[in-house]
């Protein structure tokens, strides 16, 4: 029952053994083929040459080297493709570094945002206290140091909501 498959079992290993183990499968079928055919007719010396064997066999040359081209031409668009996708993998490895080093940044102006707007709460307590201040000299110091630290605070705010906006924009393009 199983004597026919392993006899092409056989042969194979025989094919693989005679041409090299890195033979291609279609040309393992090729040589049964041929083999089959050889048999068919008993042999060699039997077979009929034809003038369209003989042409199929001036053209065997060009058919292998197209199909080594094609081969060749594959693989050569495999690895651009693949060496693509590695440099694409590497573009965005990238742009997410740079992505979670601007939240570092964003957060830390965020966190002297609201060091600045505390400062400008404090220096409006410091005027509103000026304001029942009886002494005038006591008055005047504490309007003074409020005004200094109000204008302090709203600088730290205009440099820190600039640069959180900054940083902003410069996310948004890099996660595009």
């Amino acid at each position: 029952g199983n004597a026919t498959p392993e006899r092409g079992f056989s042969i194979n290993k025989i094919l693989l053994d005679v041409h090299g183990y890195s033979t291609y499968e279609d040309t393992i079928v090729a040589l049964r083929m041929v083999k089959d055919a050889l048999n068919r007719v008993g042999g060699c010396c039997k077979f009929p040459i034809t003038r369209g064997l003989l042409q199929k066999a001036k053209d065997a040359r060009s058919r292998y080297d197209a199909d080594r081209e094609a081969r060749r031409a594959l693989k050569d668009a495999e690895q651009k493709k693949q060496k693509q996708q590695e440099e694409e993998e590497k573009h965005q490895l990238e742009n997410k570094k740079k992505v979670d080093e601007i939240d570092v940044k964003i957060e830390s102006c965020r966190s002297n945002l609201s060091v600045a707007n505390d400062l400008i709460l404090k220096a409006q307590e410091t005027i509103a206290k000026s304001v029942n201040e009886k002494n005038q000299k006591a008055a005047r110091a504490l309007t003074q140091q409020g005004l200094s630290e109000l204008q302090v605070g709203n600088e730290r705010k205009r440099k820190f909501d600039e640069e959180l906006e900054g940083l902003l924009k410069k996310k948004g393009k890099l996660s595009k």
